[in-house]
């Protein structure tokens, strides 16, 4: 961490300081073995480059690539937007497990997307509140629930699609 800036160290420091503050004052608080908190990021950062990063790194390294190789390694990036759609300069990346969120946070932090960047990627356990994890977890759920739903209608959908397709082909022969 050679590379950090002072303002990035009082940043980081700052940051400390408000986790034990909500510490102090909220025992529904925690910190998260698998969630990740994203700070410093470009206002013009998409989930979809954070991504790319994420598994670009994963992959570069072998032994980590190894251990991960074709599973799912990411459950959930959530970049927080302003009402113009912009980003508010901080992510949440919910991991599979502890080693893999400890493994981003030794490669990413101090991480600058682009040269034009001036300050570098602050990685962190995110802090969680027990009621409101539950909440995510239920949504997370649902919204899953619903894709799988949506995905078996749209199959069967084309599944009809097929069979009246053949039928009708049937008819043209018999026609014949």
């Amino acid at each position: 961490f050679d590379d950090i800036t002072q303002t990035d160290k009082e940043r980081r420091e700052k940051l400390i300081e408000i986790k034990k503050d909500n510490f102090s004052r909220n025992p529904n608080y925690h910190v998260s073995l698998t969630r990740l908190t994203l700070r410093n990021l470009d206002k013009n950062i998409t989930e979809g480059i954070i991504k790319q990063t994420i598994y670009n790194t994963i992959t570069k390294n072998k032994k980590v690539k190894k251990a991960y190789g074709g599973k799912k390694t990411i459950k959930q990036i959530k970049l927080l937007k302003n009402d113009d759609e912009k980003s508010k300069c901080v992510c949440f990346v919910e991991c599979f497990d502890f080693e893999l969120a400890k493994f981003l946070i030794d490669k990413l932090s101090g991480y600058k997307f682009s040269e034009k960047s001036k300050k570098g990627l602050i990685l962190d356990f995110a802090l969680d509140d027990f009621r409101k994890k539950s909440n995510r977890e239920e949504k997370l759920l649902k919204f899953r629930d619903e894709k799988k739903k949506r995905l078996r209608e749209k199959w069967k959908q084309k599944k009809l699609e097929k069979k009246e397709k053949l039928k009708q082909a049937e008819l043209e022969k018999e026609k014949k």
